[in-house]
């Protein structure tokens, strides 16, 4: 899949995992892994499965953002992180797990 959308991973203290956020695509659009690599592999899912959502309801896309323009983080706009799989018990305030 070709995409010019950005894909941000940052390590997580808090969380113990690399945190994915797909800023162009809304401030609760995040995924995560254990290693880097997992991260990325699962950022890329969960794009893939976003453009496959905008094309199916015929909404248009978000217009990606340039190298130099700025981007932010899921963290500095909502300062929560959405995880699908807790690696512990440990919840941070407002976010939600699957």
């Amino acid at each position: 899949m070709k995409s010019r959308f950005s894909m941000i991973i940052q390590w997580s203290t808090e969380d113990e995992v690399y945190v994915v956020s797909l800023p162009e695509l809304g401030p609760y659009c995040s995924t995560h892994g254990e290693t880097y690599e997992e991260a990325a592999k699962h950022g890329l899912q969960a794009l893939e499965s976003l453009i496959d959502a905008y094309q199916a309801e015929a909404r248009p896309l978000p217009t990606p953002a340039l190298y130099g323009s700025a981007v932010a983080t899921v963290r500095d706009q909502t300062k929560k992180v959405v995880r699908t799989k807790p690696k512990n018990t440990k919840r941070l305030e407002g976010s939600k797990t699957q």
